[in-house]
């Protein structure tokens, strides 16, 4: 290939040759080291601290067990591959919960390698800035987050960067994770799209052609057969299945902007927390951010584009039909972000990258001005990192488990920078101390967001109280009607098929639920604050929950008996009461 505009991308402009090559070697040693370690730092921190999983988890477990015991499955909502992966390491468990332990355990050991994959596709799109973007990436309190949720995504996440990285590095076993991935979440099916387009262009001969075809066709089997599954069983699938409920919760609109705003929220405003409680001005501050992205991402895209760079091609390809899926599904969940904030980011800075090298021509801005601006950008970086840091102490109390993070990230940077230093040109010194103030800030502001979203792990325990008060006060073969008897099930395993589901119910009025209760041998029913307080819910209209909406006050009512309240965090309890 004739070196010339098509080859100059911002990993050329990053990587120049260096007098020392050994050092380069060791810079890139480090980088492992200190992603690994970070990576695991926090997979252990937070192991086990989300003391009630998602409600979703305990579908992939069932999901898995139907297609380990080698029946044909009847609800195909979710992909098996999650469930029968975690089912398998829980044969290695101890404890009363082993599934839901292997379920932590694999994402504390996906994290850290995630972190390295993160690394490794950078360093050809960004070059040295590749160790940022993916200490950026890795801290972003969604992706951390979900380290504690036995749900898809950190898996996802993960195989879909060992996807990526074997499609950017020109690998035909992309096929096979990516076959993989596409049986986790089926928006992995783009990743055998892309696989097959690097493929071909690997070699446009007639054999290729059709030997990709048949390898990509291969991958899709897995899915195809699952899909085939769920046309088959189309009349029976709940209305809560994904393709029965696209555009339900919008109305039938395809959401781009509130989409397009989900993925600022959830993978930038962490960054740009503003050090005022000005209403006006903090929303100046959130502007320029937004603007410092979207120049970015577009200048990144349209130089990809233009100069056929294949890499940033294919991850439009993956994000845009990810984005449009999603916008169109409509339910604004900032997990969902998670598997491609990091593409927004990667693109983000490859522009801002190729921007400043644009501007920047042959050196036709002299280093005088270059240094200045390098220095009004350390001053304002600092002065705002001095003004967050301020309140650091004052927001430990909604994540205490989390008050460690700005700190062990830091000392991280200061490694990274340090050896960055060691490794590189002397005047680079400068530029590299800018960019320490700089990450130091980001990881500052993050934490308020952290602090926010993940909380001290509290979230919906009062369905655990449920289940331990279940195990202590009824007797052999009552039962119990709760909206999340899934989540019950998890810590009264030896009871689970006790708790039935709000939503398997199938009255249409209070009277009618009664009567159904009593003919199914129910003899509680519990009301939530979860979703008992949100009427608007398309979940509160689905599941009917209606028929109980009397039950939201603790007392005597009809043909219930009050029993008790248990509460979790602040405004969040269940009401249980028993049928006389």
């Amino acid at each position: 290939m004739k070196q010339g505009k098509k080859n100059i991308n911002a990993a050329t402009l990053q990587t120049e040759p260096s007098s020392l090559p050994a050092k380069q070697k060791y810079f890139d040693f480090i980088c492992v080291l200190v992603l690994l370690a970070l990576g695991t730092y926090h997979s252990v921190l937070y192991f086990g601290h989300q003391a009630v999983p998602n409600s979703d988890w305990p579908c992939f477990i069932e999901t898995g067990k139907v297609v380990l015991s080698l029946k044909i499955p009847v609800d195909y909502k979710r992909a098996p591959v999650l469930g029968i992966m975690q089912i398998a390491i829980s044969k290695l468990m101890p404890g009363p919960y082993p599934e839901l332990t292997a379920g932590w355990l694999l994402n504390a050991v996906l994290h850290p390698l995630s972190l390295v994959l993160l690394w490794l596709i950078a360093k050809k799109i960004a070059g040295q800035a590749a160790v940022w973007f993916a200490l950026v990436a890795g801290m972003n309190p969604y992706v951390i987050s979900m380290i504690r949720e036995p749900i898809v995504e950190t898996t996802f996440l993960f195989f879909v960067l060992f996807t990526s990285y074997l499609i950017i590095i020109r690998s035909r076993w992309s096929y096979l994770p990516a076959a993989v991935t596409s049986m986790l979440r089926y928006e992995g099916a783009i990743l055998i799209f892309m696989a097959f387009i690097v493929d071909l262009s690997l070699d446009r001969s007639k054999r290729n052609i059709v030997f990709a075809f048949l390898r990509s066709s291969t991958a899709c089997i897995p899915l195809g057969l699952w899909m085939l599954g769920t046309v088959l069983n189309w009349n029976t699938q709940a209305g809560t299945h994904y393709l029965k409920e696209m555009g339900a919760e919008s109305g039938g609109k395809i959401v781009w902007r509130e989409y397009i705003e989900l993925l600022w929220q959830s993978g930038f405003s962490n960054l740009f927390t503003p050090a005022t409680q000005n209403a006006e001005n903090a929303q100046k501050i959130y502007g320029l951010g937004k603007a410092m992205v979207l120049t970015g991402f577009i200048w990144g895209s349209f130089h990809g584009i233009v100069r056929k760079n294949l890499d940033i091609i294919l991850f439009l390809i993956l994000l845009a039909p990810y984005i449009f899926i999603h916008a169109w599904h409509g339910a604004i969940i900032s997990r969902f972000c998670v598997p491609v904030n990091w593409i927004v980011l990667l693109i983000t800075i490859y522009g801002w990258l190729v921007l400043c090298t644009f501007v920047n021509n042959k050196n036709q801005i002299p280093s005088a001005v270059i240094i200045l601006l390098e220095s009004v950008l350390l001053i304002i970086a600092l002065v705002w990192t001095v003004m967050l840091a301020g309140h650091l102490s004052a927001i430990k109390q909604f994540s205490e488990r989390s008050a460690s993070i700005p700190f062990v990230t830091t000392a991280a940077l200061m490694v990274l920078i340090l050896t960055a230093i060691f490794t590189q040109r002397p005047r680079r010194i400068f530029k590299n101390i800018v960019i320490f103030i700089l990450l130091v800030l980001f990881v500052v502001s993050n934490q308020f967001v952290i602090a926010q979203v993940i909380g001290n792990g509290q979230q919906e325990v009062e369905f655990k109280y449920l289940a331990e008060w279940y195990l202590k006060n009824a007797q052999p073969g009552e039962k119990m009607v709760t909206s999340m008897a899934g989540v019950a099930g998890i810590f009264a395993p030896d009871f689970k098929d006790m708790f039935i589901h709000t939503g398997s119910m199938n009255a249409q009025n209070p009277n009618d639920f009664i009567q159904e209760c009593y003919e199914k041998g129910i003899k509680y029913v519990v009301w939530d604050s979860r979703l008992g307080n949100r009427p608007n819910d398309r979940y509160y209209k689905l599941w009917k929950l209606d028929n109980i909406a009397m039950l939201n006050q603790p007392r005597d009512i009809a043909q219930y008996k009050y029993l008790t309240s248990l509460h979790g965090m602040p405004g969040h309890y269940v009401n249980v009461f028993k049928l006389k």
